[in-house]
């Protein structure tokens, strides 16, 4: 234990800058792999200075005691840093030395613990590393702790991964963190107004649809397509987007469409 709050060597400035670093045993190297993975989905339309917006150290670098090169840099230079947590990664000490690395260099920036096994305080399963849940200077000794820590806790079921991922990159982009933010990668969020917009067009479709069927079982059909079409426009330019003409354009007589196709939930 001792080896774990010995202070790591302090890295040089590096130019380039990842949105985050993520710190993980090899144990949950999957985990790591795949939160990556969603984690660039949110960034696919910006610029990244290297090939990747987060970076994860490399698997051999578990076996030794020494942090490598690669890896102390890309700590300074991230934004943030995400800890897959574990009863692993407690005891992990390349986890350890890359949190230390990161706090003592930027105590401001925000840490995201990512809970994948093991509970918080348990004696046998604790998942958090030591370091976590300290303060450090900027020589990497602990100045205050232990600190109340926030995690998201995907052990078990209880949240979901791509739900975490979501909840990390709101931060990172500055988004609300509130749950119509995580819905969907790149997307925006819907004011109230809009939404209630839409339901209103959603109920005059449907009176309109019952008047058509009412009409006469001769011009139903293409009415009722007519019909679902032009509302399906007006939801469109709600949403502040156009129908492609492949999958929304006018109905000819004779067609047979649905609402869900119509609506993008098919």
């Amino acid at each position: 234990m001792a080896d774990l709050f010995r202070p790591a060597t302090r890295p040089q400035p590096r130019t380039a800058t990842y949105e985050g670093f993520i710190a993980c045993s090899d144990c949950d190297a999957l985990w790591a792999d795949k939160l990556m993975q969603q984690l660039e989905r949110y960034y696919a339309d910006k610029p990244a200075e290297g090939k990747h917006h987060f970076f994860q150290a490399n698997k051999d670098e578990s076996a030794t005691y020494a942090l490598a090169q690669t890896t102390i840099g890309a700590l300074e230079a991230s934004r943030s840093l995400i800890v897959i947590c574990s009863p692993a990664a407690a005891t992990n000490y390349q986890v350890n030395e890359q949190i230390r690395a990161f706090k003592s260099h930027h105590p401001a920036r925000p840490v995201f613990p990512l809970i994948v096994d093991g509970r918080p305080g348990d004696e046998e399963r604790e998942c958090f590393p030591p370091l976590l849940k300290f303060e450090l200077d900027a020589d990497g000794s602990i100045t205050k702790g232990p600190l109340d820590i926030e995690a998201t806790d995907v052990s078990q079921g209880k949240d979901e991964p791509g739900r975490a991922a979501a909840r990390i990159a709101s931060n990172l982009l500055g988004l609300s963190s509130d749950k119509g933010a995580y819905s969907a990668p790149r997307g925006k969020r819907r004011s109230p107004r809009s939404r209630l917009a839409s339901l209103m067009n959603l109920c005059i479709v449907l009176g309109l649809a019952l008047i058509v069927v009412r009409s006469g079982p001769t011009t139903n059909e293409a009415s009722f397509d007519r019909t679902l079409y032009l509302a399906a426009a007006s939801l469109a330019r709600q949403r502040g987007r156009r129908l492609t003409t492949a999958r929304h354009r006018p109905p000819s007589s004779g067609s047979s469409r649905t609402v869900s196709r119509y609506f993008g939930t098919s």
